[in-house]
């Protein structure tokens, strides 16, 4: 027989509704429950969350953020387009394949097309696959890298003569550093295609620390790369030490890197390979480009991952067209730059 699906919309500023779609996330995602629950509560996303319910029973859910992505512009370089975020998409495990997730994705894109009034929705996807039905497909890749300490990066020296005038500076994250991040972000979009901007209220959420969740990490860090008086790229990272047989064998994880241009990124990339007591470096980012527009030294090795996004029109009838695109993050922890796991996009032009 049909299962009876029900999707409600939360009413934010009700404490039972946001409860509920939290305490739903953290059974679907096997949640630690390390971070404080006011916290929790507090990142819970309520400007667009859904319930699906099967007799009653909560059986999944599903949240949106207002996000930004850059598209190719025509004479080069993108074009940031406003993008709804699907995010926290989850079913419960006793409900699987019963036809909840469908009925989530759906009611998202007809939010996303009849009351946003916008034409594309996008999310990082940890399985890609499972969005395939919706008219997802590979959209932009993520590239994951890991170098040494003291890994050396080739570049033509006119990049590296700008990178020497680079400056960069460690600061310690702080949510009213959320505006100026916002504003590094929104020019990066303008610099290429596949770039996603958060909204400054979720870039605040982002630069929070919440010292339950670092385990042996120290608290999280930006690094600043600035040239006549601008900000020209940042990375959110993190140091965890160790030491092996008396010798120093820290990582340095980098959750997040953007830049205007090949020298920031150059830049950026020489500082977080040298830090004092590191051992290695590993860093995400998007999109897929090299570090230093060349390759680096023997001692790197990159692993590309790939972002699914789709541009498919909200509703039904309409063809398939993929995009290049990055994605939508969720919270810190599991869910965004600090660990978010999906990313879609759907357009309905």
């Amino acid at each position: 027989m049909p299962t009876d699906i029900r999707v409600t919309r939360i009413d934010p500023s009700d404490p039972a509704g946001v409860e509920a779609v939290l305490a739903l996330d953290q059974l679907v995602w096997s949640d630690d429950l390390r971070t404080p629950h006011d916290v929790a509560l507090a990142n819970t996303p309520t400007r667009a969350a859904w319930i699906a319910r099967i007799d009653g029973e909560d059986a999944g859910i599903a949240a949106s953020w207002d996000i930004g992505v850059s598209v190719p512009a025509a004479g080069g370089g993108g074009s940031l387009r406003p993008v709804e975020g699907l995010t926290w998409v989850g079913v419960h495990p006793d409900h699987r394949r019963r036809g909840v997730l469908s009925a989530l994705v759906r009611q998202h894109l007809r939010w996303t097309r009849d009351e946003q009034h916008r034409a594309i929705s996008a999310l990082k996807a940890s399985e890609a696959a499972i969005y395939g039905r919706f008219g997802y497909g590979v959209a932009s890749r993520e590239l994951m890298m890991t170098f040494a300490h003291g890994t050396t990066f080739a570049a033509p020296p006119s990049v590296q003569e700008v990178a020497a005038a680079t400056t960069t500076r460690m600061t310690t994250v702080d949510p009213a550093d959320a505006e100026r991040v916002h504003a590094l972000a929104r020019r990066c979009a303008r610099s290429a295609a596949g770039h996603v901007v958060r909204s400054v209220e979720d870039f605040g959420r982002l630069l929070s620390d919440i010292p339950q969740t670092r385990g042996e990490r120290e608290p999280a860090r930006l690094l600043w790369a600035t040239r006549g008086g601008e900000d020209v790229g940042c990375a959110w990272f993190h140091r965890t030490p160790r030491w092996t047989h008396g010798a120093p064998d820290g990582q340095v994880g980098v959750s997040f890197l953007m830049d205007v241009d090949v020298a920031a990124r150059l830049a950026l990339a020489q500082r977080l390979t040298t830090l004092d007591l590191m051992a290695g470096t590993e860093c995400s980012r998007r999109p897929a480009r090299a570090v230093a527009g060349g390759e680096a030294a023997a001692r790197g090795r990159a692993e590309r991952r790939p972002v699914v996004a789709d541009r498919r029109p909200a509703h039904r009838g309409g063809r398939a067209r993929p995009r290049r695109r990055p994605r939508a993050h969720r919270r810190g922890g599991r869910h965004d730059p600090p660990g978010e796991r999906r990313h879609l996009a759907v357009d309905g032009s």
